[in-house]
């Protein structure tokens, strides 16, 4: 039976964590096997996507892109580009502590989840479509579950 080459999918927000992931995986798989998932979600600051762009093309990895930001079109987040809410500048353990319990203005819903929900299913529709051209479409639910 044919084997399945492994790759990974690290979601990169250009940040110190995600571009350290990167640089594991680029280190473990290789540039051709590793692909850069950035999102968009409505973040007031662009600077974010280009630094993501930025580790992509340092790193010589595939790069794709997400727009989440319909998901969070009713938020008034003040991280969200069409928020009237001021970010605030003190640290997120002094907003929660003046926030008697409620979320903080910061708080953007469920973000990271629908992050990670959305990179799990590329990562599986990505080892579907690989798996199938290399096993001959077989049956792939017993290899997948």
């Amino acid at each position: 039976m044919a084997t399945i080459e492994e790759k990974a999918l690290v979601l990169c927000s250009g940040g110190v964590d995600s571009t350290t992931l990167l640089a594991m995986a680029v280190s473990r798989y290789g540039a051709k096997n590793v692909f850069a998932l950035s999102i968009s979600y409505g973040q007031r600051h662009n600077k974010e996507i280009e630094s993501a762009k930025a580790v992509a093309v340092h790193y010589g990895v595939e790069q794709r892109f997400l727009d989440l930001g319909a998901i969070f079109a009713d938020s008034d987040c003040s991280l969200l580009s069409h928020s009237s809410q001021d970010i605030p500048e003190e640290s997120y353990a002094d907003q929660l502590a003046e926030s008697d319990g409620k979320p903080v203005s910061t708080y953007v819903p469920f973000r990271n989840g629908l992050f990670l929900s959305a990179a799990a299913s590329m990562a599986r529709r990505d080892l579907l479509r690989r798996a199938s051209r290399r096993l001959g479409g077989q049956r792939l639910s017993r290899l997948l579950a």
